[in-house]
């Protein structure tokens, strides 16, 4: 792509970044609970093993959550972590800030990688997709 942009000099690059609401907020809460374990003592090789500590961690979390129905299914210990997970708040602009957080991350590969004048890639607006759309990345338009 940075080789055809600079046969034409005239031609711009706007690198919108685009979330999809649900999964994206889904990963970033999980992200924040990783966070939030980590900050209580378990190590990164504890999180990412998902061994004992984690889960007694999880199971900690999960019960202090409001009980479930009485003739509910027993959550296994991946489903109480989701479960937890859907509880971490998070700030309104979580996603746009992940939106644009994309686009830069492209026009730096541009720029770094690609040899493209910062001045030819303009980050442009975040994007949310919410009908149907399960896109999430970058899309890039040519001006």
């Amino acid at each position: 792509m940075a080789g055809a942009l600079s046969q034409r000099p005239g031609i711009k690059l706007v690198i919108n970044g685009s979330v999809n609401p649900e999964s994206d907020l889904e990963q970033l809460q999980r992200n924040a609970l990783d966070l939030e374990l980590a900050a209580n003592g378990l190590t990164e090789e504890e999180i990412s093993a998902k061994g004992k500590a984690w889960e007694t961690a999880i199971s900690k979390r999960i019960a202090a959550l409001p009980a479930p129905p009485e003739d509910a299914a027993p959550l296994t210990i991946r489903d109480q972590y989701l479960k937890v997970a859907s509880t971490v708040p998070l700030p309104d602009a979580a996603l746009t800030a992940l939106s644009q957080q994309r686009a830069v991350a492209v026009k730096a590969i541009f720029v770094t990688e690609g040899g493209l004048a910062p001045e030819r890639a303009a980050v442009g607006q975040a994007k949310e997709k919410s009908e149907g759309g399960n896109f999430s990345g970058v899309e890039l338009e040519i001006n």
